[in-house]
């Protein structure tokens, strides 16, 4: 997906129009899978369900302005490792605000795998 989008970076070299463009196109499907739902499913009409959903489009539409930043600044070799690590901080945030995450084994060694292996790559390019 990271080489998709620094080719599409080098095409339209604007961050800005690069993003509309992604969120246009999300929403033109969005509208089309609504449409097939057709009477299945409730919609959410709860005012703090919709605040929250408002302000993750707002989170995520600035996360994807900043990878998207830095795919068109930095080296792809560089930029794309480092955002891989992202799981690593959702499940940070999700063990200091929710505390319902339960540390395994199993994911300790996935951090000790993924943490390092950054690290190379990051520093022998």
């Amino acid at each position: 997906a990271h080489v998709g989008a620094r080719w599409g970076l080098k095409l339209l070299p604007n961050v800005v129009m690069s993003g509309l463009v992604a969120y246009s196109v999300s929403f033109a499907v969005s509208c089309v899978v609504l449409g097939l739902r057709r009477g299945r499913g409730t919609p959410v009409r709860a005012r703090p369900a919709v605040l929250w959903f408002a302000a993750s489009g707002i989170a995520n539409a600035a996360a994807i302005f900043a990878l998207n930043s830095a795919l068109m600044l930095g080296e792809l070799v560089y930029v794309s490792p480092l955002v891989g690590t992202y799981p690593l901080f959702t499940l940070l945030g999700s063990v200091l605000f929710y505390r319902r995450e339960r540390i395994t084994a199993r994911t300790l060694l996935a951090v000790a795998i993924v943490v390092p292996s950054v690290m190379v790559i990051t520093l022998t390019h």
